[in-house]
C-alpha cells in the first residue's frame, strides 16, 4: 500500500531545510553576503506586501529596516521573476517631487489548491496568491487514504477548468484536516475523524497528483489563513478558535504559527473543564469537545428529546424560551469560555477570533461565552484582548487549507528561491 511506502520516503520538491545559516555565504556581482541574511530580507519584504497589501519602496525599507538602495535591488529581482508587480503611480498633490510607484504582491504569480477533510462533504478550492478563492469542487466522502488522494487528484481538472489556468500554474497543494499532523514530515499522525493513524497522506497526494503538498491540523491551517490573508494580516499574536463538530484553536506568537513540541499545541476542545465529567473520544474525561462542538450539543439535545437538526434551530428553540435548550447552550458556552479565559491568560494575545462553522449566531452559546471569558481573566487582559465572534462562509475552512500551502511558497522557501539571483545587498 502507498501508506506503508510513503513512510521512509525523503520528502521531494525542496522539503529538505537547508543548512545554510549565517556561516554561508553566496559569492554575487564580485561580493560576498550573508545567505541567512538575504533570505530573510526577502521574506521580510514578502510579508510587509502581504500585511499592507501594497507599499513604496521607500515605505518598504523603512518597514524592515533595509537601505533604499539594498531594497530597490531585491524588489528587481522579486518584479524580474514576476512575484510582485507595480502598480500606477499614486498621485498626491500636496507633495512636491514624483509620484510614488506602488509595489504589491502579483495575485496571478501562482496558485494554490486547498482541500477541507474536516468538511462534510468534502470541499477542494483553488485560491489565487492573494488568497481569493476562485473555484471551488467537492469530493466524495472517502475514508481511505488512497482513495481520498485520488479524489482530490480527480478534482483538480475541474478547478483549473473552471479558472481557466494552466495546471502548471498550480504551486501547490494544502490538505486541512482534524487531527494530530507531523507537519513537516507530511504524516497524520491521528485522526479519530478519519480513523487514521500514523498515515503519510501529503506524500501519497504528491506522488499522484505530482504537485508539492503539505498537510496540517485544521485549526492551525485557519490561523495561516487569517495571517496571511484574513482579520490578523497585521498582528504578531492571536488566536482562533474553530466552532464546529469539534472545537480546535490554533495561535500566533510573536508573528509566527505556534505548534508546540510535537505539533499538537492549540487542542483546546481537550482542556479538562468537569474533571470527572462524561467520557471524550479521545479517552479524557469532562472536555471541552463533549460539552461545546456541535456534535455533542445535537447529540445531548436528541437525549432531551429536542427535536432539531442544526445548531441555528437549538439557538431558535432557545430564543423562544424553551428552558432546556437555554441551559444546555449556556453550559456549553460557558464550559468554552472557561476554556479560553484560561488560554488568554496564558498566551496574552491582541485577538481572539472565534470561526463560527455551525450556525450558533450572537445567540445563547456566544452570550454565554464571551461572560464566561469576562469574569475569568484578569482585567487588565480583558482591556487589551479583542473578541471577535464571525460566522464564516463555506470556503473558509478550504481557504485555511490552501493558505497551508500558501506560506510554504510565500514564506517558509521564498528566501532560498530568490538568492539564486543577483541582487546588492547592504544592511
Amino acid at each position: 500500500m502507498l501508506v506503508f511506502r510513503f513512510m521512509d520516503i525523503a520528502r521531494q520538491n525542496g522539503r529538505t531545510e537547508g543548512s545554510a545559516k549565517g556561516l554561508s555565504r553566496a559569492a554575487e556581482g564580485g561580493r560576498q553576503r550573508p545567505v541567512a541574511v538575504a533570505s530573510s530580507s526577502y521574506v521580510n519584504i514578502i510579508e510587509a506586501l502581504l500585511e499592507n497589501g501594497s507599499m513604496s519602496r521607500s515605505e518598504l525599507a523603512d518597514s524592515i529596516g533595509l537601505s533604499r538602495s539594498a531594497l530597490t535591488e531585491m524588489s528587481r529581482v522579486l518584479i524580474a521573476d514576476g512575484f510582485i508587480e507595480e502598480s500606477p503611480s499614486v498621485v498626491d498633490r500636496q507633495r512636491k517631487g514624483r509620484p510614488s510607484i506602488m509595489l504589491s504582491l502579483n495575485a496571478q504569480y501562482g496558485y494554490f489548491v486547498g482541500v477541507g477533510l474536516t468538511e462534510d462533504p468534502p470541499l477542494m478550492a483553488l485560491t489565487d496568491c492573494h488568497g481569493n478563492v476562485l473555484a471551488e469542487h467537492q469530493i466524495g466522502m472517502v475514508m481511505e487514504p488512497e482513495e481520498v488522494a485520488a479524489a482530490i487528484c480527480r478534482g483538480i481538472p475541474h478547478l483549473t477548468s473552471a479558472s481557466n489556468i494552466s495546471r502548471e500554474k498550480v504551486l501547490g497543494i494544502g490538505v486541512a484536516l482534524s487531527g494530530h499532523v507531523n507537519h513537516a514530515q507530511g504524516i497524520c499522525l491521528h485522526s479519530n475523524t478519519l480513523g487514521w493513524h500514523n498515515v503519510p497522506f501529503a506524500g501519497i497526494v504528491e506522488h499522484l497528483a505530482e504537485i508539492p503538498t503539505y498537510i496540517d491540523n485544521d485549526a492551525h491551517a485557519v490561523a495561516l489563513g487569517e495571517k496571511l490573508f484574513g482579520l490578523a494580516r497585521e498582528l504578531k499574536s492571536f488566536t482562533v478558535i474553530m466552532l464546529g463538530k469539534k472545537i480546535g484553536g490554533g495561535s500566533y506568537m510573536q508573528g509566527r504559527l505556534y505548534r508546540g513540541n510535537t505539533g499538537a499545541a492549540g487542542e483546546i476542545g481537550h482542556c479538562t473543564v468537569a474533571p470527572g465529567g462524561p467520557r471524550c473520544e479521545c479517552g479524557k474525561e469532562g472536555c471541552v469537545d463533549v460539552f461545546a462542538s456541535s456534535s455533542a450539543l445535537l447529540r445531548r439535545a436528541a437525549e432531551l428529546d429536542l427535536r432539531v437538526g442544526a445548531i441555528g434551530e437549538l439557538e431558535a428553540l432557545a430564543a423562544n424560551g424553551n428552558q432546556k435548550a437555554i441551559e444546555l447552550l449556556r453550559h456549553a458556552g460557558s464550559s468554552l469560555g472557561i476554556a479560553v479565559a484560561n488560554s488568554i491568560q496564558m498566551n496574552n494575545p491582541e485577538l481572539v477570533l472565534f470561526a463560527d462553522l455551525v450556525g450558533f449566531g450572537n445567540g445563547v452559546f456566544i452570550t454565554s461565552a464571551r461572560q464566561a471569558i469576562e469574569k475569568n481573566i484578569m482585567p487588565h487582559l480583558l482591556a487589551t484582548t479583542r473578541l471577535e465572534f464571525r460566522s464564516v462562509e463555506q470556503d473558509f475552512m478550504v481557504r485555511g487549507a490552501a493558505s497551508i500551502a500558501a506560506h510554504q511558497f510565500l514564506i517558509e522557501r521564498a528566501g532560498p528561491r530568490f538568492i539564486q539571483q543577483p541582487a546588492l545587498l547592504e544592511v
